[in-house]
Formats: C-alpha cells, sequence, structure tokens
C-alpha cells in the first residue's frame, strides 16, 4: 500500500491539538510531551503485543471469541472507512480507503508480496515455474474462473492487465515499476488462453511476488480511457463481493458473488461506512452500527472486559514516516535530512499518537521484510546541538537573529502536512513544530484534501508534487524488499513519491532482483538497508501496533485475522455472524 496503507488512528490530546484544520499550532515544549508521556502511561491499559520475530505476525487475544452458532450464512457486516476511496479499479485504488473495497471485489494471479500477505500461494494462477536462469517464467491459470458479469476469465485479461499498467499514460498507482526492467516494460505472452509466460532481459527470482496486480476484464476495459472509465466507480471483479453502490461521502455497499471461484460467501452483504472521526467510530461501534474496526490506545478501555465486544492487538506489516520532497532545495542536502531526523524523540511521538503502541523504527524496511533483524541499525537520538551543527555544515545559518536559518538569502520555512482524517497526527505535527523550530526551521502545519494528494504524489511520476513535508505511512509489502525498490530506487525520480533517487542504491536493488543466490541477495539488501539509513530517503518514526474491536456477534474462527494484509482477513468470505 503505497501510503499507502493508511489505517486510521487518532487521538485527543488537549496539550497538543491544534485549534483549526489549518491553524498554526503553539509550540510544544519538552516540559509538555513530559506531561503527555505521564498522562499516557496513566492510562495506557493494555500492553501492545511485542514483535518476537521480524518475519512473524503474532496476535495476542485480549478477550474470548464466542464459541460459533451452526448458521453461519447471511447477513450484513459493516465496517469502516475514514473517507471515499480515490478509485473501485484496483490498479489505480491502492490507498487505505480503496484498498479495503479493492480485497474483496478483485483478485491478483498469486497472493503474497505487496498487499495480499507474507506467504507466496497460488490464486487466479494455480502454478508457476521460473527457467533455471530465471529469465522465463511461465503461469497457468485456473479454468473455473469467471467474471461477475458471467464471463470466463482468461490469458487474454491478464495480458491486457499488464499492459495497461505498463502504460506511462494509465495513472496506475505505483504498480508499473513492478512489471518493468528499468525503462522497458516485461514481455508478457498468451501460450494458450490459460497459460502466459514472462520473457525478462534479467534473472527475476522474485516475479511472482511482483505481479500481484489485481486482474481488471478486457472485455469491459478495452478501448476506453482507463483513468476516467465508469468501471472505476462500479467495477466488475472476479471477488468474492461485487460492488452495487458507492454513495460518496457515505457508503460502498458490496453484495455476495454467488459464483466465487472459491466458494460464496457467508455474508449477503458487506458495507464499508466513510466515517472520518475516530470517535465517531467509537461511537459506532458503541451503538452497534459498525462491527469491526481499528481504535486508539486512549479508546481501549470502553471495550476492555465487556462481553459484548473482543478486543486483539497485534503488530502490522506498517511505518509512519516524514516523507521530504528532495525537488525541493531545503531537503536536498542529506545532512538537513539527517539534521531533521536527529531532533525526533520517537518514544514521544509513539506516546502522543498511538499511547504507546507502536514500536521505534529503525529501518526504511518495515520489520516482516526477511533481511531486517531489529536493533541491527542504531537510532539516532534526540540531540539538538547536533542537529544544528549539521545545519551549520550544510549551510543554513541564523544570520539576523529571527531565529530562522537562512541560506543564500532564503530562509528555511516550510508547510507540514497530514490527513485530515488522521487526527492521531496533530499532536504529532505539533510536536515536530517545536523539535525542527529549535533548530531554524519554521513550520506551518496544515491539512490537505486525501484523494487529490494521492492522485499527485503517489499516481503520478512527475517532479512537481505539490508538497514540502508530510506525515505519512505505508505497508503491506511483505517479506520481500525488492518490493521497496519502487520509491527506494525508482527508474525516474518522479517516480518516487519523494522525488528520491541515488544511484547506488538503485545499483544494490538492482543487483539483488536479479541474483539466484538467496545469500547474495540478502547481503545487498542489507547493504541498501545501511546506505538508506544513513542518506535518508525519508525519516521513519515508527511501526504501530494495531488494536481490532468487533462485537461479539462477528465470527472470524475461519475468516482468521491475518495482519500482514490491509483488510486484515485471509480469508473475508470466511466472515459470519452469529445469530
Amino acid at each position: 500500500m503505497f501510503g499507502r496503507v493508511l489505517f486510521t488512528f487518532s487521538v485527543v490530546l488537549v496539550a497538543l491539538v491544534l485549534a483549526t484544520a489549518c491553524a498554526t499550532p503553539t509550540p510544544v515544549t519538552k516540559e509538555v510531551v513530559k506531561e503527555v508521556t505521564k498522562v499516557v502511561e496513566a492510562t495506557k491499559i493494555v500492553e501492545a503485543t511485542k514483535i518476537v520475530e521480524a518475519t512473524k505476525i503474532v496476535q495476542q487475544v485480549v478477550t474470548p471469541t464466542p464459541v460459533p452458532a451452526p448458521s453461519k450464512k447471511g447477513g450484513t457486516f459493516i465496517v469502516y472507512i475514514a473517507g471515499d476511496p480515490v478509485s473501485l479499479n484496483a490498479i489505480m485504488g491502492n490507498d487505505g480507503n480503496s484498498l479495503p473495497s479493492v480485497y474483496l471485489t478483485q483478485e491478483p494471479l498469486v497472493l503474497g508480496g505487496e498487499n495480499w500477505g507474507h506467504k507466496l500461494l497460488p490464486n487466479l494462477a494455480e502454478k508457476w515455474e521460473m527457467s533455471k536462469d530465471g529469465k522465463v517464467w511461465t503461469f497457468n491459470l485456473r479454468k473455473d474462473v469467471k467474471w461477475q458479469d458471467g464471463k470466463p476469465f482468461t490469458a487474454d485479461d491478464v495480458l491486457f492487465t499488464f499492459a495497461t499498467v505498463q502504460d506511462p499514460k494509465v495513472q496506475s498507482a505505483g504498480f508499473r515499476q513492478r512489471l518493468m526492467e528499468g525503462d522497458k516494460p516485461i514481455k508478457f505472452e498468451k501460450l494458450d488462453d490459460y497459460t502466459i509466460r514472462a520473457t525478462l532481459q534479467n534473472p527475476n527470482p522474485v516475479l511472482a511476488q511482483a505481479i500481484g496486480v489485481p486482474i481488471i476484464p478486457k472485455h469491459i476495459l478495452d478501448g476506453q480511457d482507463v483513468n476516467k472509465a465508469p468501471y472505476n466507480q462500479k467495477p466488475i471483479g472476479l471477488g468474492a463481493f461485487k460492488v452495487t453502490d458507492w454513495k460518496s461521502g457515505e457508503s460502498v455497499t458490496l453484495e455476495a458473488n454467488p459464483n466465487y471461484f472459491k466458494g460464496a460467501p457467508y455474508l449477503d452483504k458487506w458495507i464499508f461506512r466513510v466515517i472520518p472521526n475516530q470517535d465517531a467510530v467509537v461511537v459506532a461501534l458503541q451503538s452497534g452500527e459498525v462491527d469491526f474496526a481499528n481504535v486508539r490506545g486512549k479508546d481501549v478501555p470502553k471495550f476492555l472486559g465487556n462481553s459484548k465486544y473482543n478486543v486483539v492487538t497485534a503488530p502490522v506489516d506498517l511505518a509512519r514516516y516524514i516523507m521530504l520532497n528532495q525537488a525541493k532545495p531545503q531537503f536536498q542536502d542529506k545532512r538537513v535530512r539527517q539534521a531533521l531526523s536527529m531532533t525526533l524523540d520517537r518514544q514521544a511521538i509513539i506516546d502522543a499518537a498511538e499511547q504507546g503502541y507502536g514500536v521505534v523504527a529503525d529501518s526504511h524496511f518495515n520489520q516482516p521484510v526477511s533481511v531486517y533483524k531489529a536493533g541491527k541499525l542504531a537510532v539516532p537520538k534526540q540531540d539538538f546541538a547536533k542537529a544544528k551543527a549539521l545545519m551549520t555544515e550544510a549551510g543554513w545559518v541564523d544570520t539576523n537573529n529571527d531565529g530562522i536559518v537562512e541560506k543564500d538569502g532564503k530562509p528555511f520555512k516550510i508547510t507540514l502536512e497530514y490527513n485530515p482524517g488522521w487526527t492521531f497526527m496533530s499532536p504529532v505535527a505539533s510536536l515536530i513544530q517545536a523539535w525542527w523550530k529549535q533548530i531554524g526551521v519554521d513550520v506551518t502545519i496544515r491539512t490537505y484534501d486525501a484523494a487529490t494528494f494521492t492522485t499527485k504524489v503517489f499516481r503520478s511520476s512527475d517532479i512537481d508534487k505539490p508538497y514540502d513535508a508530510v506525515l505519512n505511512g505505508w505497508g503491506f509489502y511483505g517479506t520481500e524488499a525488492n518490493g521497496y525498490a519502487a520509491y527506494y530506487a525508482p527508474s525516474t525520480v518522479g517516480a518516487s513519491p519523494f522525488n528520491y533517487q541515488n544511484p547506488e542504491i538503485k545499483t544494490l536493488f538492482d543487483k539483488a532482483r536479479a541474483s539466484l543466490d538467496d545469500k547474495e541477495r540478502a547481503t545487498l539488501y542489507e547493504q541498501a538497508e545501511k546506505m538508506m539509513w544513513d542518506d535518508l530517503p525519508m525519516i521513519p518514526m515508527y511501526y504501530p501496533v494495531r488494536i481490532f474491536v468487533h462485537n461479539s456477534k462477528v465470527m472470524l474462527d475461519e475468516a482468521v485475522l491475518d495482519t500482514s494484509r490491509f483488510l486484515p482477513f485471509l480469508y473475508p468470505e470466511k466472515v459470519y455472524l452469529r445469530k
């Protein structure tokens, strides 16, 4: 999930909250941070699950799951999303509000890799094989799959999807890079109606993970402008549910697909209600208007110990970070990026945003990545003196004693933005504003329009991106480090959402992707990881821990809660309601 994958957490801390969405908050002092930490510690009721092994998702059930009733068919399951989807076309809607519907309505060839879990599994492709030299892949497709309008799914749909994603004119949500070799499209060809072959110029032992792109129907979209097609609002997919209604600002309603190739869903309907305010989400859970949601740490006591609810905490393949637009002259010197990172007290950020439910980030890779190891890289401690020295070394000096550093006569003034639905980032923005002010950086805080931002930053390869710095999050890339190449080692500068390109890092990613030796690949990715930690393409803050609450009528024993997926169910078609 470029940034992709954005769950909504929020927190109301009176000492830190913004007066209005676009106002510049009162600076937060170190004393206020200490007071907030005390309050957080006093109100923390449940310890977050510790991540024992970086590549495993460990879950802690806090309240027991009721015994399931015999009858499982029927009913409506209601969850929430924080805002309108960007698109319901799976190759375009790769954001946090689009992905939940995409998961249920559309399907990729394989499961695993970005968005589809940690384990590589057959899906629309029932099997595949790689040649000994790693340059030719053959995928055999299932023959029993139909589109939701009854048309058969074939190799033609796969080739059409991949060609559409490879088309630079299509805003394909960051998927294009995965189907390219440098600036050239990977060659896909049809051997028969249910067999396709990929031929590469260089070995690629992880192509199966890379092509986990949801398939779109050729018979509906061929000849249309995919960017503007009516399909994007009401897709015909291959998934367990089909879209029946999308009311902007209100809800997306899905109905069961009785012909789903994995078996008809237990539920009749699955509804996503648009609820941008996390306090309103809690109220909706308590009133029964929403059946399942992730909540903030401060809300746990409202549900813990109540037999009407189940509460589960689990680590998640997700990171929160500060994205710096490196097309802006202020951020092009890595010493500046290092100085900004050095001002952060990451534990204070976790406490303010998540009430302690999180882990300090110590890599540009998320914890499930195979080469990640906790503690391998040292997290810089908050050090304003050293940060000021780095700023001076980079040429940023306060020459007129107004508290703002300048270079070449231009003051260091920037805007720090965040999604307005992410109210949990309000106190974080205030903390960062105060910390950066101490090294002479003048920060104005404001929120942005999420759909416009996603389109212009994550779905565009333009260098002219409309932001300075952004509080953001991404995840669900799985265990393969190559999933991060599109952002840290893009083929062009603008393809990275933060306009980053380092030739040395790109070389390491390219060599690793082409290596058939697992040990060599791991070594190359670790070298890239270490180099990125010094160069700071963006500034990692923390890995959140997810807190889920659902009412006791919701049965997840067969669905299996799986936080390696954005919609956290291994088998969503098997969610059912206790009668």
